[in-house]
């Protein structure tokens, strides 16, 4: 069976870092598109 196209998730905040976890553990391929270059130094 070929790979689905994976799913792009817009934000790598904890909502878009929640869904690739949920879609990743469902074997599920994503891809997050954050617009930072890294991520927050908090």
């Amino acid at each position: 069976m070929a790979h689905p196209d994976p799913v792009l998730i817009a934000g790598g905040g904890i909502a878009g870092l929640a869904t690739a976890l949920a879609l990743a553990k469902r074997s599920i391929p994503s891809r997050i598109l954050e617009q930072r270059p890294q991520a927050c130094a908090h």
